[in-house]
């Protein structure tokens, strides 16, 4: 079953790199497209606590505020996705 693949894929991507929020971002692009946006959430709200911990260690990071701010657009948080963009 491609589904069951694609989890396994995920779960040895997340051990290869537990700490890059573009990975949880892009598993959850792909989630969403395969199963919708529900099922696509925790892994959009893991990508942005990656997202913010990253940005605390580096603020100046434009591509990563942009990406964050992407991320709260799919968490449904049009506020602070903006503010997250103007940041960038």
């Amino acid at each position: 079953n491609q589904s069951h693949q694609a989890s396994e894929s995920f779960e040895k991507v997340k051990q290869l790199r537990p700490n890059d929020p573009s990975i949880w971002q892009q598993i959850g692009l792909t989630v969403e497209q395969m199963k919708g946006g529900q099922s696509a959430r925790l892994y959009f709200e893991e990508a942005l606590s990656s997202y913010d911990d990253l940005l605390a260690r580096k603020p100046r990071d434009i591509i990563s505020w942009t990406d964050r701010g992407t991320v709260l657009l799919k968490l449904n948080r049009p506020q602070e996705a903006l503010d997250s963009y103007q940041k960038a």
